[in-house]
């Protein structure tokens, strides 16, 4: 349990945003024993995989661009992120390593065994760690790395300092070897004469070979020699440059990789009909791979209403080229236009065939989401216009198959969505100024509700991506309009096809919120069905558990009946599983401590709700409950005696009792940790057991003759 929560506590989902809670040079104040340190970092890896994934998919970035792990540096803006976590993993890794090298090895030999980006990182790391890898092993390694890999800037750093570190303790023919392939340097890119190719390859070799050398390290090849040749493909190169070739190329400098040039001085004087035939010709001269060329970005801002008259000049030849659409609607320059412009584009837009604009979905409602709010109060018209050409053009979009998404995986409805457009479109819906105007008697506008309705009768999961958004808002919803809202979104809660259900929960849950009594009342039947689902995401889970515990602990209005009554939380715990079970018994310990109300209830919760069968006193549930118990001095006062009949053994809670505590009911003290350890084997014995027995004791000295205390002690010894 203490593994799950410390590594459920470092970061949470906030608005399709991800943040974490602590930072790389102020790790979690967790003392970890030694003993727990393997499994405690086996469960972190797979806790990194996920987080990883969701990296990649929530923000968006290049999140292989990661800092160098063995040379971190101090940047504040991005020192509570993914880099911190991967740091904090490491450094585990490497006190394990000193240690135990077994149970080292044995978790690097899953890291080798995973075919993914970072897990490639981390290994290179673990090879400097003295004595873990051997010297065949360490240039195995380099020899399968990919070229790729092996010359990749956010690599470079760890290998390098890595490979410095090794050297000189490698054989003559793992040297060669290796040499051959530092000589050989990169591939070249797509876009990139033989020359400009020739320069770069010529720069980035002599760096790395230099900066070795200058570590110490030996070659059996002349340096100087080759130093000669090299140069005579790049002269500019100096000695000095390489003394950056290690420099750690992270997340910070991954923008900074290629500096846009915007200059579009040819452009200006160009016909109209040629501009965009003119910028592509422009932006493939490439005389310095360091800079990326934009010309037609430029023109965009310095004359914003040419530029898009070249877009409406070449889609009258049915030519809607992507790159440059979304280059004009991304524009800076669209944050100065005059709503008469925006208008014009929407009306633009709006004349185009439908099938012709597919590519263009996520711009043009990118676009929309900008400036939006600016067209709808001033061009309603062109606003709605645009709104019904951007869902009549989804509906030719090819059909996805339905079963891409797996019931088990809730979480990628709502993931999915993110970069749909259709969930853009449905979030600019939901960002219509006329929603905040909207007084408690007012209706839902005509239009609106039509675009609505429209989004939600796009075909398979297209309808799935809107209604995950729109089930975020149900509460709203069912408030402005009840019936409507039983008849759209509630409906897919009816529906024969699960992932109708599952689009929903994932919306709705995704919010975090515990609807009002009438609106709990109507979803409790299918949410009560939806907790006994296994393979449920942790987050979806906890918000469920949130909804579950608030319906039990809310009265009726007028009423003294629970939302929730006692039996249905009976057969939620009991079929709900042990990750559920978890969620409720760390919220109700969390909701103890700052609200006296449910600090009275947790009796009635142990001696009248909560299940004696054998399937629910699990180990993991049996340690949240003795977790629980030992939480605060209130908490124990009042269920000790409750909770000892619904456990049964556990292995590894988190020991810290308070002395209040023991003072008050050392029998009952030692009465839970007998039924919790009695049957555990030595090695499953918590860390601080014996102290605690030997306070037991100090308080109620007859104890010691207790034979739960001798046959703990005895397991000890």
């Amino acid at each position: 349990m203490l593994i799950r929560y410390s590594i459920y506590l470092c970061f949470v989902i906030i608005s399709n945003n991800i943040h974490y809670f602590f930072q790389a040079s102020e790790s979690p104040n967790i003392e970890i024993p030694d003993e727990w340190l393997a499994p405690v970092i086996s469960e972190l890896r797979k806790h990194l995989e996920y987080t990883f994934q969701l990296e990649k998919e929530i923000e968006n970035v290049e999140i292989n661009c990661i800092e160098s792990i063995l040379h971190p540096e101090d940047f504040q803006d991005y020192r509570k992120n993914f880099y911190s976590f991967v740091l904090t993993f490491y450094r585990l890794f490497a006190k394990l390593a000193a240690l135990d090298s077994s149970a080292a090895n044995k978790e690097l030999s899953v890291w080798v065994s995973k075919d993914e980006y970072l897990f490639i990182r981390l290994g290179i790391c673990a090879a400097g760690i003295s004595g873990l890898v051997s010297d065949q092993a360490f240039f195995t390694q380099l020899v399968n790395l990919s070229d790729e890999l092996f010359w990749e800037y956010w690599h470079r750093s760890d290998l390098l300092h890595v490979l410095a570190q090794r050297w000189n303790t490698l054989t003559k023919v793992m040297k060669q070897t290796l040499e051959q392939r530092l000589l050989a340097g990169i591939q070249p890119s797509d876009d990139e004469t033989t020359e400009d190719f020739n320069e770069r390859n010529a720069f980035i070799i002599l760096s790395r070979l230099h900066w070795l050398n200058n570590q110490g390290c030996l070659f059996t090849f002349d340096l100087a020699e080759e130093t000669q040749r090299l140069q005579a493909y790049a002269p500019e190169w100096k000695p000095e440059r390489a003394n950056n070739a290690a420099e750690s190329w992270g997340i910070r400098t991954w923008t900074g990789r290629r500096a846009p040039d915007e200059s579009c001085a040819e452009l200006l004087t160009e016909d109209l009909a040629n501009i965009l035939s003119k910028a592509e010709e422009l932006a493939s001269r490439k005389s310095d791979f360091r800079v990326d060329k934009e010309p037609y970005s430029g023109f965009c801002k310095a004359r914003p209403r040419r530029s898009f008259s070249a877009l409406t000049i070449a889609a009258k030849q049915e030519n809607f080229p992507r790159w440059d659409w979304e280059t004009f609607l991304d524009s800076d320059a669209r944050q100065n236009d005059k709503p008469k412009f925006s208008a014009l584009i929407a009306e633009r837009i709006d004349r185009y065939p439908a099938e012709d604009l597919t590519e263009l979905l996520y711009p043009f409602a990118s676009w929309l989401k900008n400036s939006g709010e600016t067209l709808a109060i001033d061009y309603p018209a062109s606003y709605y216009k645009l709104v019904a050409k951007l869902i009549q053009t989804m509906e030719h979009i090819p059909s996805e198959n339905s079963e891409i998404i797996r019931i088990d995986r809730l979480r990628d409805w709502v993931f999915k969505a993110i970069n749909s457009p259709v969930a853009r479109l449905a979030n600019v819906l939901m960002a219509h100024p006329i929603l905040e105007q909207l007084g408690e008697k007012d209706e839902l506008s005509a239009q609106w509700l039509q675009s609505v309705e429209k989004l939600l009768a796009l075909p398979e999961n297209l309808k799935r991506y809107a209604l995950s958004v729109f089930a975020q808002n149900v509460e709203w919803f069912y408030s402005i309009n009840q019936q409507w809202t039983e008849a759209h979104l509630l409906a897919a809660l009816s529906s024969s096809n699960n992932n109708d259900k599952l689009a929903f929960w994932s919306g709705f849950l995704r919010c975090g919120k515990t609807p009002y009594q009438n609106l709990y009342l109507k979803l409790k039947p299918e949410m009560l069905h939806f907790a006994e689902l296994s393979d449920l995401d942790l987050d979806f889970k906890r918000n469920l558990t949130v909804m579950i515990l608030a319906g039990w602990g809310s009265k009726r209005e007028n009423s003294n009946e629970r939302w929730l009554t006692d039996d249905e939380l009976h057969d939620v715990i009991l079929h709900g599983g042990d990750e559920l079970r978890l969620q409720l018994i760390w919220h109700i310990q969390a909701w103890s401590k700052e609200d006296n109300a449910w600090l009275n209830q947790l009796p009635k919760l142990f001696s009248d709700v909560w299940p004696r069968r054998l399937p629910v006193k699990t180990p993991d549930t049996s340690q949240a409950l003795f977790e629980l118990v030992f939480s605060n001095a209130d908490i124990f006062q009042r269920i000790a005696d409750l909770v000892l009949p619904l456990m049964s053994r556990t292995t590894h809670p988190l020991l810290d009792i308070d002395d209040d505590i023991l003072q008050h009911d050392p029998a009952t003290a030692l009465a839970l940790l007998h039924k919790a350890f009695a049957e555990n084997a030595r090695a499953n014995l918590p860390y601080g057991l014996e102290d605690t027995l030997n306070r037991i004791a100090e308080v109620d000295p007859q104890l010691r003759k207790d034979s739960r205390w001798l046959t703990l002690k005895r397991k000890l010894s």
